[in-house]
């Protein structure tokens, strides 16, 4: 026979013998406990049933029932909620590092949680000196790039990313460069210099741009 737990519906299979003319059982799962009668097998009950294992440990006096299966809308039920809250949760930390910029400069004491994402002010932080050169290498032309990064704010800042993309006539992007500096920090009225060397670059490219900022800034723009 089967017998099914009146509190989260989790379903056992058991030996009718065991049961007798009816004992107290205990849930595995829920620890519920209720008296279960005999329940007489029809063809349907045993249809049911069929592809459930057979209990084949005794049931000891008292104790809980040993679980077959659990019913599949629990289970559904579970793995729904835990999506819905790994969705929202994502849905929150990407609304939250989308305003990062915003919240650094009105509470600067986040920062320090925004930079493990990238985000961090750089605001202040100004190009200088930029020069572009063609420069052979032996049957291959290479690109440098030299610039200074100044600190203009009055606090102490980190030196940001730098992309440097390459355009055609045209204006569309043909090569894109990251450089990042994550351990380089510089004082108010400090610099730090840039030398980049872009190798086997396009030679369709006419006009080279640098900007500068965290991973959002650079993102947005």
């Amino acid at each position: 026979m089967y017998a099914t737990c009146p509190a989260c519906d989790t379903k056992f299979v058991v030996p009718l013998k065991k049961i007798g003319e009816g004992r107290k059982v205990r849930c595995s799962q829920c620890k519920h406990e209720w008296f279960q009668k005999p329940i007489a097998e029809d063809e349907d009950k045993k249809k049911a049933v069929s592809d459930a294992p057979s209990a084949t440990d005794p049931i000891p006096e008292g104790g809980g029932l040993p679980s077959k299966f659990t019913n599949k809308n629990n289970i559904i039920l579970i793995i729904s909620k835990y999506a819905t809250y790994t969705m929202a949760f994502v849905v929150f930390l990407s609304v939250l590092l989308m305003s990062g910029n915003a919240i650094i400069k009105a509470a600067p004491f986040t920062e320090g949680f925004f930079s493990l994402f990238g985000i961090y002010r750089s605001d202040g932080m100004k190009l200088y000196d930029i020069t572009v050169e063609r420069v052979k290498d032996g049957k291959f032309e290479n690109l440098l790039i030299n610039a200074a990064i100044v600190n203009e704010s009055d606090n102490y800042r980190q030196v940001p990313d730098v992309r440097i993309r390459l355009h055609d006539k045209e204006g569309d992007v043909l090569t894109t460069h990251s450089i990042s500096r994550k351990e380089q920090f510089l004082q108010p009225g400090d610099e730090a210099s840039l030398s980049e060397t872009i190798t086997k670059f396009p030679q369709a490219a006419s006009r080279v741009v640098l900007d500068i900022g965290n991973k959002l800034d650079l993102t947005e723009r």
